[in-house]
């Protein structure tokens, strides 16, 4: 189990994510998002994927929180499905 990180609120990363479906399934897991957090412990994560969908959010929104990141806003594509 990963323990969450102590965020350093002054610390802010933001991360243009090709793929947030291929980074948190086999066999990422989300790895690279969870070694950012433990490395880094920024206190605010700022994730753009263009194609993000409603149906994906919880599992991103899960992973986020058992790295020590409660709160989350997430938008994603209605007009066009994959787009913002």
């Amino acid at each position: 189990a990963v323990k969450a990180a102590v965020p350093d609120y002054s610390a802010v990363v933001s991360w243009n994510i090709c793929s947030m479906r291929t980074l948190c399934r086999e066999p990422l897991n989300g790895q690279p998002l969870r070694a950012l957090a433990t490395t880094y412990k920024p206190g605010v994560i700022f994730l753009s994927e263009t194609k993000l969908q409603q149906q994906h959010v919880t599992d991103y929104a899960n992973l986020l929180h058992d790295l020590g990141y409660r709160y989350s806003y997430w938008h994603c594509s209605v007009a066009r499905k994959g787009y913002r």
